[in-house]
């Protein structure tokens, strides 16, 4: 039985993780949340007594004595209501910083995890439960909040229950059945049988409740998350206006938002229904309490028990007794609502860096002689059977320009990411200068590479933190990068220089093309003067002019790093002194351009496709 309540409120686990947490961004809200409690639960047990007595004094003629205790009863209304207030606003204010420093948490963590955790269908789904819990029944903070109500409920019942039992143990004066009625036996019994009623009843409403509220969390969370994709990255994604307007896909897109508008509008009707009624019957089941709080004091009042002016006393008490259990039950449901909701939010916290699995330092080395050699690499993506790589070894050799070319889906990217360490192989192991790279402190691992992505990306940030990645930035140093990538003149153009912001995302932002765009990654690389540099497709987006440009500069621009260029286009595989051609995830060739070509192989198939559309 323990075993079996233990289980069913198994999610205030969750709940007291969440509280936690709260305290370590917070260590005073808690406290501040107990003392609110007890200054809510004083102000209405005090106004009973004192109110009680003031009847009482008014009754018997004592006007001097009702005048002193309204006095006091107006004063310490006064007080503890202006501390309820002032305790108010702090709890509030820290709640809502809180909440923002869990974002921060859920923002940070998500930096701070490998890019094959991050890449993970169901960790992005974690982060966008989670958000979207916060964004729209509030986060932690209101957590928190419902706990305090609780707490408050629980004090008030506390009290609430020693003023019934002394009301239903103070024996009447009378005699015949009003006597009987109001005894102690037959009043104890009668508030049992009335209290087992109303929490039974109560306890059906919040069953229903909670099944019909797990019944609509999953359509809702989908429902809000196809909404939240429409809105953000639809109507507000000006990148894609110029597609919606040249397929004319406006019909499209207006009838499968207006599909998900009304999946959303059902979920809230029902759920609006669904509140109504328990509503409805809570106030039902206080109703009857009440009733019979009133009837219990009257009996007591007219057998002599206890005085006129204990009426409200003790009416009011059975009264907040009632209220809070009501409270205790909304509550309750409530915070298990939000913990099924933000038990995402702390698997999403536990989860570790795949990556951090060694420490040994990276030696630094003027000379930048590294090498990096491949042994029997196989390598699948997670939850995938397909082998994209397959028993690939090589070595790089040391500042070589390499070259590595194969037809889509060749295994080109991946071979890359496996070499920078967004991912480990599934099989096989990858070693720097004899050791295995996953023995090494994983950040200084990727300090040794610079990488232009073929889906490279720029942030809505001043052009000088894009470059520099938010490091202390050189300016010298900087323009130089600017000036090998071909862009420094565009850029000293911009009234703001290199403070000027890309994008229109902020005011006064600067929206830029492709190539510029592409440039400006290549800047990035540039500056970060990593021993290794990696091109995925760096020219695709550039003119004709600026690719010749590029590649007449590359010995300049690799100039003593080891450096793997990937492209399409076959003529930019004359610049390097190594190529490696890969054909379904395996090493098919490789040698010099003029080798393969006499080999007449893979290469030489895929150099002379392109050559004839140039002759």
């Amino acid at each position: 039985m323990i075993g079996g309540i233990g289980k069913k409120f198994s999610y205030h686990k969750t709940g007291f993780m969440l509280m936690k947490l709260l305290h370590k961004t917070d260590p005073d809200i808690i406290p501040l949340s107990m003392l609110l409690s007890l200054l809510q639960t004083a102000i209405p047990y005090s106004g009973f007594f004192l109110f009680a007595r003031l009847i009482d004094y008014l009754t018997a003629g004592n006007y001097d004595e009702a005048l002193q205790t309204a006095i006091l009863l107006t004063g310490i209304n006064l007080v503890l209501g202006l501390l309820v207030d002032l305790l108010n606003q702090a709890v509030e204010y820290k709640g809502k910083a809180s909440a923002l420093g869990i974002k921060y948490l859920i923002r940070e963590k998500a930096l701070a995890l490998d890019l094959e955790t991050m890449e993970n269908a169901g960790v992005q789904e974690k982060i966008n439960t989670t958000e979207f819990t916060m964004r729209m029944y509030g986060g932690i903070d209101y957590i928190a909040k419902c706990y305090q109500k609780i707490f408050t409920a629980v004090l008030s019942i506390a009290l609430s229950i020693i003023m019934i039992l002394t009301l239903c143990f103070i024996k009447p004066v009378s005699s015949g059945v009003l006597n009987w009625t109001a005894s102690p036996a037959v009043s104890l019994a009668a508030f049992t049988l009335v209290l087992s009623i109303v929490m039974f009843w109560q306890r059906g409403i919040r069953k229903e409740l909670t099944q019909k509220q797990d019944a609509n969390r999953k359509s809702h969370v989908e429902a809000e998350h196809q909404l939240g994709y429409m809105l953000n990255q639809v109507f507000l994604d000006y990148t894609k206006g110029k597609v919606i307007r040249i397929f004319d896909m406006k019909g499209m897109i207006m009838k499968r938002y207006g599909i998900w508008r009304k999946i959303t509008r059902r979920v809230y009707e029902e759920m609006t229904a669904m509140y109504k009624k328990s509503i409805t019957l809570n106030s039902c089941a206080n109703g009857i309490f009440i009733t019979f709080s009133y009837l219990m004091v009257f009996f007591k009042i007219l057998a002599g028990a206890v005085s006129i002016g204990s009426f409200t006393k003790y009416a009011g008490a059975m009264a907040q007794f009632s209220t809070a259990l009501t409270e205790i039950s909304e509550n309750n449901s409530y915070i298990e609502r939000m913990c099924g909701y933000m038990s995402c939010f702390l698997e999403f916290l536990e989860l570790e860096n795949k990556r951090e699995t060694g420490s040994i330092p990276i030696e630094k080395r003027l000379d930048n002689i590294y090498e990096i050699e491949f042994h029997e690499v196989s390598f699948s993506y997670p939850g995938s059977s397909e082998q994209i790589l397959s028993k690939v070894s090589c070595k790089i050799r040391l500042k070589d320009k390499m070259a590595l070319v194969g037809e889509n889906g060749a295994g080109k990217s991946t071979f890359i990411k496996l070499l920078c360490r967004l991912y480990d192989p599934t099989e096989g192991y990858i070693t720097l200068n004899g050791v295995d790279i996953r023995k090494y402190n994983h950040r200084e691992y990727l300090s040794l590479f610079s990488v232009v992505f073929q889906d490279f990306k720029l942030f809505a940030f001043p052009i000088s933190d894009n470059i520099a990645a938010g490091k202390k930035w050189e300016e010298e140093k900087l323009l130089k990068c600017l000036k090998q990538a071909g862009i420094e003149n565009w850029v000293q153009k911009k009234k703001e220089g290199l403070h000027t912001s890309l994008y229109t995302v902020n005011s006064g932002g600067e929206d830029i093309s492709g190539g510029e765009a592409q440039k400006l990654a290549l800047a990035r690389a540039l500056y970060k003067d990593a021993p290794f540099v990696i091109l995925d497709e760096p020219t695709a987006a550039l003119d004709p002019f600026s690719e010749y440009e590029i590649y007449t500069r590359f010995d300049e621009l690799v100039r003593n790093k080891t450096s793997i260029y990937i492209s399409h286009r076959m003529s930019s595989c004359r610049f390097c002194d190594d190529i490696m051609v890969l054909r379904n995830g395996k090493i098919a060739e490789r040698g010099s351009h003029e080798k393969l070509l006499e080999k007449a192989g893979i290469y030489a198939n895929l150099w002379n496709a392109q050559a004839k559309y140039y002759i």
